[in-house]
């Protein structure tokens, strides 16, 4: 979904104005104005796009997800080490002003430089949902600023800026309309009629219990991480593999990048009850894989 309509255009595509080896410049508007003005700031181009519109522009989730921030950007965790800017999904503070970033099926989504972000840590929302509106916040002219997070290692390359990947593929066919904020989500009661079984009380229960779960474990207020665990259920069933060692109770979830990270017993009850399954792996094995700082 395109997260502002139709008539507002990209006035900064994504890895647009490099400005690695661009000399400082008093041309206004040229890349060497703002080297100027900010150094070399974006040394491999825009890891974004950027849509000219004014404040106060309706912006829309680009895909269903889960809220991981929607605040100040100055509030974001993490120092300046190489962890804490892992923690804040390499933002700098400054940057975005107010911020929101979305949790979507394999990808994050970053909303930047708005005027209002009224949603909370852990609200889902639909793809189209007004979740935002444009603004000018964090020192700049009005427009909205968004990102496809892709690779949570942030490497540069291959078409990658810290891990990040051009947004317009995500954008689909669907146009962006007026709407409404929804700082809330919500599951609508099941109605119940004649067919409804003791059964389908049962597993409706299950559902409801199962998401109270899933809401409780789905991110850390601290660090602002998405359990892999609760993610799989987001998504529908187990993760790719978990795993214990022999000589601690300690579960692992393996990530995207083939570490190990510990996951807490909330988390692992709610893949548990996805129906995930653990498989044994030599100790020595499990701490070489260990998550750094995890």
């Amino acid at each position: 979904m395109r997260p502002v309509s139709a008539e507002f255009e990209i006035n900064q595509p994504f890895g647009s104005m490099k400005t690695a080896g661009v000399a400082p410049s008093w041309t206004p508007d040229t890349v060497g104005w703002y080297v100027r003005l900010y150094g070399n700031y974006q040394p491999d181009g825009h890891a974004g796009a950027d849509f000219k519109c004014p404040e106060g522009t309706p912006v829309h989730a680009m895909a269903d997800g889960v809220v991981l921030w929607a605040d100040w950007g100055t509030k974001l965790p993490g120092d300046d080490s190489n962890a804490g800017y892992r923690k804040r999904w390499y933002l700098y503070k400054g940057f975005p002003g107010i911020v929101t970033v979305i949790q979507h099926q394999s990808w994050i989504g970053v909303y930047a430089h708005l005027s209002k972000a009224p949603l909370n840590i852990g609200d889902r929302v639909t793809e189209g949902q007004v979740i935002a509106l444009s603004g000018g916040t964090g020192g700049v002219d009005p427009h909205l600023h968004v990102e496809a997070l892709v690779d949570n290692t942030y490497s540069t390359g291959g078409g990658l800026i810290y891990g990040r990947t051009n947004p317009e593929p995500f954008f689909g066919n669907g146009m962006a309309a007026a709407g409404t904020i929804t700082p809330q989500s919500t599951t609508p009661t099941a109605e119940e009629d004649d067919m409804f079984t003791d059964q389908d009380r049962a597993d409706l229960a299950r559902t409801k219990q199962l998401l109270l779960s899933f809401q409780a474990a789905i991110t850390d207020p601290v660090t602002g991480y998405v359990g892999q665990a609760a993610l799989a259920v987001l998504r529908g069933g187990a993760a790719a593999q978990y795993v214990k060692g022999d000589a601690e109770d300690t579960i692992y979830s393996r990530e995207a990048n083939g570490l190990l990270r510990g996951i807490p017993k909330d988390e692992w009850d709610v893949a548990a009850a996805a129906g995930a399954t653990f498989v044994q792996m030599a100790q020595s094995e499990i701490d070489e894989a260990k998550q750094v700082g995890q």
